[in-house]
């Protein structure tokens, strides 16, 4: 939020991914782009993501001071929490305000259970579901196949919410009219369009 308050980079994808490369900080003596620190510590370095049909994926040298801050565990609604801090566009999710700080998994899950209620359908009769592009940026954060991101989903959810009832009802296994079929999953565009407003004045 900082690095864009400052800088403001356009709408266009090249010049997000540009800003994120050049924008710097001095943490510990230590030099970290956007991405590094995105992609390098907050997401365990080892997962990648996909951008526009490109992999990015950082990890630093065994030699590389800080190679020390990944961090480890890996917490897969991570993805969720940096959306939610870091990107300022149009379809990321609300600022998320962190209000106590020995609770910061429970918040999380509650923002998130928000997020997915106003950005997730499920179609049962085209056994469909249609999920925000943030689910396919971070595919491999969330789960590797279709079934694996909705399980991901069903499970950090409320279980009485009608996505979750339906989720859970097109990956039941037993049911006979179900049994079988193909799970199809519709990504929504994803607007960059900068929604932080600056007054240069």
């Amino acid at each position: 939020m900082h690095g864009t308050i400052l800088k403001t980079p356009n709408n266009s994808l090249f010049s997000r991914s540009q800003f994120m490369r050049e924008c710097r900080y001095n943490i510990g003596d230590m030099q970290f782009n956007l991405m590094e620190i995105e992609h390098g510590i907050l997401r365990h370095s080892s997962a990648r993501c996909k951008i526009a049909g490109f992999d990015y994926s950082i990890s630093f040298s065994k030699n590389d001071p800080r190679a020390a801050l990944v961090m480890a565990p890996y917490k897969p609604c991570l993805p969720y929490l940096i959306a939610c801090l870091c990107t300022a566009m149009r379809n990321s999710p609300v600022l998320l305000v962190l209000q106590n700080p020995d609770d910061v998994e429970n918040e999380m899950k509650k923002a998130f259970e928000i997020f997915v209620s106003r950005n997730i359908a499920v179609d049962l009769q085209l056994n469909k579901v249609i999920l925000p592009k943030l689910f396919d940026t971070f595919r491999e954060d969330f789960g590797r196949d279709t079934r694996g991101i909705l399980r991901f989903i069903s499970s950090n959810i409320e279980g009485s919410s009608d996505i979750a009832r339906g989720i859970k009802t097109l990956l039941r296994p037993k049911d006979p009219e179900r049994h079988g079929q193909t799970i199809s999953i519709e990504y929504a565009n994803y607007d960059w369009t900068l929604v932080l407003t600056i007054n240069n004045k």
